[in-house]
Parts: structure tokens; sequence; C-alpha cells
């Protein structure tokens, strides 16, 4: 379906570390429909793939938000992995998601996702839906300090949903659609960022049963700093105008 943007590409804003679309740039089997690669928008080749067949989620064109294209992972086995590593290289970040959970399990799903265990850090990112379908967002740095936030009991993951998350120095954010913002002030400090391994969309390493994503992902959008207010609205202006969602 056509789409012709009426506000800010997500590329007219400086920080894009990785832009991920499910009707843009992606490699697929028509027959089967599974998807191997898609590609990182932003221009710094930081795209996502999936040599495996088996281990493939699905791309429809029809059917998610707006009934645009979405890729559908299965809960049990789909994921992706970043071609480089997690481009996000210092404390701040913005990650935005168009998503929506079709089944809920007894453990957090990863959405988007980052563990450092082949650089010997404790640091770890978790974008995604939890057991009671509320989304959150987690960030723990090398000490293992960090925090979490949840949306509220009424924003659920479990319909179609724009998501940011955002940390800037100790300040975490979580928005939900236009929801009012959820705020929290941690002890964190992460000047490493999450750049020693790659990062994953629908699984993240050790996740364990259950972690897998089940549902439907169409856009994921990554800075590598925090966005002010003004740009962010930019931004989830750019996904609602795309999607419809609310």
């Amino acid at each position: 379906k056509c789409f012709r943007p009426q506000s800010t590409y997500p590329n007219q804003l400086s920080g894009l570390v990785s832009w991920l679309r499910a009707d843009s740039n992606v490699t697929f089997s028509i027959p089967t429909k599974k998807v191997s690669v898609v590609g990182d928008g932003s221009g710094n080749a930081n795209g996502i793939t999936q040599a495996t067949s088996a281990l493939q989620p699905l791309r429809y064109t029809y059917g998610g938000a707006s009934d645009k294209t979405r890729i559908t992972f299965n809960g049990t086995s789909d994921y992706f992995a970043s071609d480089n590593n997690c481009p996000i290289t210092g404390n701040d970040l913005t990650i935005f998601y168009v998503a929506k959970c079709s089944g809920l399990t007894a453990s957090t799903q990863r959405l988007v996702g980052y563990r450092d265990s082949a650089g010997g850090g404790s640091d770890r990112l978790n974008f995604g839906v939890d057991p009671a379908g509320k989304v959150i967002f987690k960030a723990l740095d090398d000490t293992g300090s960090g925090g979490q936030l949840l949306s509220s009991p009424t924003d659920l993951g479990t319909v179609n949903h724009i998501a940011c998350a955002r940390i800037n120095n100790t300040n975490f954010s979580l928005q939900y659609n236009n929801s009012t913002e959820i705020t929290n002030t941690f002890v964190y400090a992460n000047a490493n960022g999450f750049n020693l391994a790659p990062f994953t969309i629908g699984h993240i390493e050790l996740g364990g049963v259950g972690t897998y994503f089940t549902g439907d992902i169409q856009e994921v959008i990554i800075y590598n700093k925090f966005l002010n207010d003004f740009d962010r609205n930019k931004i989830t202006d750019y996904l609602n105008k795309k999607y419809r969602i609310y």
C-alpha cells in the first residue's frame, strides 16, 4: 500500500543508526514468505538477518496496522540478529517500534533486545511485552544497575501500538502511542553503550522459553542519542500517519 509521508522522516534527524521496515528493503521467499534479511534504511548498514530457514519469520503484505505489511514471529524460534554489533555507543538512546503481540506467555517477550555476554559485561536491554500484556522497557549497565518502566494497565502490547523508549543520563522514559509518558530516574551509568554484541529482534540471547516474541512487527527505529520531546513527537507523528494507530 502506498504511503506519502506528511511529516518528518526518521533519517531527517541526526543520530539515526538503524531503521528497519517490514515494507522496505526486505529479502524473503515468495513461496514460503520466510524473511532472511531486513535492510537498514538509515544508511549505516545496521540491518538484521536470519540465515537459518527454520528460524525465519514470515512476511505478509496485509494484516498489519492500517492493513499494511507486517513480519510475523511465531513465539518459539523466530528472530533476527543485527549484521553488526549494536550501534548504541553511549549512555543515551531512543528506540521506537510499531508492533502487536498476539499471544502472551509467562515470561517477558523480547521485541528489541541486547545482552552483552560476548563482551564480558552484564549490560542488557529489553524492549517488549510483559506477561500481563504491558509494554516493558528495561536497561542495565555494566555493573547491573538500571531499571525498568511499564506502560499503564490499559496501554497494552496486545493491540497495534507505537512505543518509544528513551534514556537521558539517568532518566528513563516510556511512551505508548500518545499517552502520558512514564518516567523515572535510576542509578545508571553506561558510557560505553550497548555495542559489544549484536542486537536482536524477536528474542534475546539466553532469554529462555517463552521469551520469543509472538506477533507482528512493522517498524523499528533506533537513535544513538536522546531525542528531545519535540523530535520524539516528529517520529511518533510519522509512525502514526503511516499506520493510523490512534
